[in-house]
């Protein structure tokens, strides 16, 4: 079922009660400080929480703009959608933990979490198994749209764009995938590396806006279309 590309479906509001679900979980695991010195020692805290709520607004946003023009509701959405809505209230509350514990290797000292190697590299796959759960439903969802332009009403630069948000998405899955891989093997764990596998991420996202970009029907019809006929300036005969 296709709906109109301005309507709000049930199934967007739900969703966006469970993303909105998931950031009060959030707020609820900050600890409220007694004191000047409690504050100054819980500030650390606020890094990893800001991170990981920094997720989720893009999760959100990225899912908001897919629904908006693309207004799906059929049992495919659905099903991809129930796997999207419970990896993020799955993962809410650990994203926190595992992001303090990736602060702590950047920033040593006194900590409240603290793991062995082996943790931290389990905590490693954990995270980038869940980051690439939820990009990977995005981009599932987005190419989901493009097949089904012809009932959606999509043209053919519009069925174009959704490819390439399609695969704009995959970039992340690849991004927290090269992250378990490094994790998986033991490279640079210690060091972080799986964590800076992300930046990864922004090299793909560039390449494929770039290819996307010069291969959209638009552009390649303007690159082929003739150019316009000069004005011919008539000849002004000599006095």
């Amino acid at each position: 079922m296709i709906l109109g590309r301005q309507d709000y479906t049930r199934l967007e509001a739900f969703s966006d009660a469970i993303i909105a679900f998931a950031c009060v979980r959030l707020v609820l695991s900050l600890d409220v400080p007694k004191g000047y010195d409690d504050l100054v020692r819980n500030i650390r805290g606020f890094i990893p929480f800001l991170i990981t709520f920094a997720a989720l607004l893009l999760i959100w946003v990225a899912h908001r703009n897919l629904f908006r023009r693309y207004p799906l509701d059929d049992a495919f959405t659905l099903v991809v959608n129930g796997l999207f809505l419970f990896t993020i209230l799955f993962y809410a509350f650990p994203l926190k933990f595992i992001a303090g514990s990736v602060i702590g290797v950047f920033m040593p000292g006194d900590q409240s979490i603290t793991q062995t190697h082996d943790q931290l590299r389990n905590l490693f796959m954990i995270y980038g198994l869940g980051w690439s759960t939820i990009f990977f439903c995005i981009a599932l969802l987005y190419l989901h749209a493009a097949r089904e332009a012809e009932e959606l009403g999509l043209s053919e630069i519009e069925r174009y764009d959704a490819v390439s948000d399609g695969l704009y998405y995959l970039c992340f899955v690849a991004g927290g995938m090269l992250s378990v891989a490094f994790a998986d093997f033991n490279v640079g764990v210690e060091r972080g590396m799986p964590f800076i596998a992300y930046c990864f991420i922004g090299v793909l996202v560039g390449l494929t806006l770039w290819t996307r970009g010069r291969n959209r029907p638009d552009s390649l019809e303007a690159a082929l279309a003739p150019a316009a006929p000069r004005e011919l300036i008539p000849d002004i005969p000599d006095d």
